[in-house]
């Protein structure tokens, strides 16, 4: 079997050396970020504008909470070239008791003026029906990152699903407006952040922001994203670069 290995490796080897193609370098020009789907998220939800993240721990939305925390604690180095020139971010990232209370202290700080979030997936999602009604009775706006997984996930070993979709569309006591969006890579879940923390705020609903386990978990290196056109009327504005 040795032998045997050692020949399909060699052959391996030819194969490889016939076909094998000089990769061109990347722009080194172009600011690169290696990131992956639970950063992405924080980093969007801060240059977004949100400063209140209140949630429950959930796997796989643990992460997008506990990145929003160590990206605001700390002051900016004074010897960081222009990032020197900010101040550190004023923000709070709150463990709840449980997903009901989360969701409702999210609320609270959307009352009182903060734009506010929780992460959640599906079994936590499913506790924050009632407070969802109420933010939607109130015009509250609000966002809810859902990190599907799938379905039905109590029980079940956190694997990669999108079944909570049809859920996130009724969730609810009767009908109520409510945005549901959803990401589809890396660069789409930072700048949706963005956008649906301004939605939330601009027409007072509750937005649903779905993502899944699979972006949650991908590792990739993108050019770093530039904030939208478009958006710079909402009260982000400050927060990131004119473009």
């Amino acid at each position: 079997m040795i032998e045997q290995n050692k020949k399909v490796a060699a052959e391996a080897i030819k194969l490889v050396n016939r076909k094998m193609t000089v990769l061109q370098p990347r722009n080194p020009g172009v600011k690169r970020v290696f990131w992956n789907g639970n950063e992405a998220s924080a980093y969007g939800k801060i240059v977004g504008g949100v400063r209140l993240v209140a949630y429950y721990p959930i796997t796989p939305a643990t992460d997008d909470a506990m990145s929003f925390e160590r990206l605001i604690p700390f002051p900016i180095r004074k010897d960081a070239g222009e990032l020197a020139k900010l101040e550190k971010v004023g923000a709070v990232a709150f463990q709840a008791e449980d997903e009901l209370a989360a969701v409702a202290i999210a609320t609270g700080g959307a009352i009182a003026g903060a734009r506010s979030a929780t992460v959640t997936s599906g079994p936590g999602f499913s506790l924050m029906a009632e407070a969802l009604s109420m933010a939607g009775m109130m015009e509250v706006g609000i966002v809810v990152t859902l990190w599907m997984r799938a379905g039905p996930s109590t029980g079940q070993a956190t694997r990669q699903g999108q079944q909570d979709l049809f859920f996130s569309l009724f969730i609810g006591h009767g009908e109520y407006p409510k945005i549901v969006y959803a990401s589809g890579d890396l660069e789409e879940v930072f700048l949706d952040n963005i956008r649906v923390a301004n939605w939330a705020e601009r027409y007072r609903v509750p937005v649903i922001h779905l993502v899944d386990k699979n972006l949650y978990q991908h590792l990739h290196g993108d050019a770093a994203p530039r904030p939208l056109k478009g958006e710079n009327r909402d009260r982000a504005a400050g927060c990131y670069p004119q473009t």
